[in-house]
């Protein structure tokens, strides 16, 4: 094996050990490997519907606690 290949597949190795794939990446992955293209689009579509509404919900919550709470510190 030459030093080229040797260093990709290190890289290549620390990148996926670095990030391991979570709750939100295996469906992708799954869907990717079994399912065609448009499948894996659908999926992470799907996904990133579901972090943005997670998301617009926590904003949304986190500003009702701060309105509320200011009049507790006045």
């Amino acid at each position: 094996m030459s030093l080229e290949t040797y260093l990709v597949c290190l890289a290549a190795a620390a990148v996926f050990f670095a990030t391991p794939p979570d709750t939100s990446q295996l469906p992708i992955i799954s869907n990717s490997i079994r399912h065609a293209l448009r499948r894996r689009f659908y999926t992470i579509a799907g996904d990133l519907t579901a972090n943005c509404l997670q998301m617009t919900g926590a904003a949304f919550g986190l500003a009702a606690i701060i309105t509320t709470s200011a009049s507790a510190f006045v």
